[in-house]
């Protein structure tokens, strides 16, 4: 997260994608898509990174595969989004 309140939140780590991701997605349009949810809801995306280093998956993991699945649609309308969650 940001430094302070005021400050702006540090830049998005660059992931490469995983194989079953790469049977749907681009790893161009996957950093946009990422960037987007990273933007749109940051608290989430601390949530989502916590539970999955913890191993605990929470509400905090369904909420940003939710979040993820609306910037796809957004992004990618007309086109087959309905990836297995774990896909996502």
């Amino acid at each position: 997260m940001a430094p302070a309140p005021d400050q702006p939140l540090p830049p998005l780590v660059k992931l490469d994608i995983n194989e079953r991701t790469r049977k749907h997605i681009a790893q161009e349009n996957d950093g946009r898509i990422l960037q987007i949810a990273y933007e749109r809801q940051p608290d989430l995306w601390l949530a989502f990174s916590e539970e999955h280093r913890q191993e605990v998956l929470l509400d905090g993991t369904v909420q940003f595969r939710v979040l993820l699945r609306q910037v796809l649609d957004e992004e990618r309308p007309g086109q087959n989004n309905m990836w297995p969650e774990t896909d996502l």
